[in-house]
């Protein structure tokens, strides 16, 4: 359950990297809200309460301002993988 897999896949003309965990997963209501400043999950906030919500915001921002985009899948106690494609010239 502690385990991370990271990947990078090249696309036509950019580049996607995953990352992908088997934690606590987003709830569904609140997949919306994900990349909002300073939003966290309720069920982070259980679980780890030391978190800023700044992460993903900042992640989305810099993918938008070079632009790429992110994404997630996700699933509560499955997890989740977050994609960040990135063009590449």
């Amino acid at each position: 359950k502690d385990k991370i897999q990271v990947a990078i896949e090249r696309k036509d003309d950019g580049a996607i990297f995953s990352v992908l965990d088997h934690g606590i997963g987003i709830p569904q209501k609140e997949q919306g809200e994900i990349f909002e400043k300073f939003f966290r999950a309720s069920n982070a906030k259980k679980t780890h309460p030391e978190g800023t919500g700044l992460g993903l915001y900042i992640v989305n921002e810099l993918a938008k301002n070079t632009g790429g985009r992110v994404w997630f899948e996700s699933a509560v106690s499955k997890g989740t993988t977050f994609f960040v494609e990135f063009p590449v010239k």
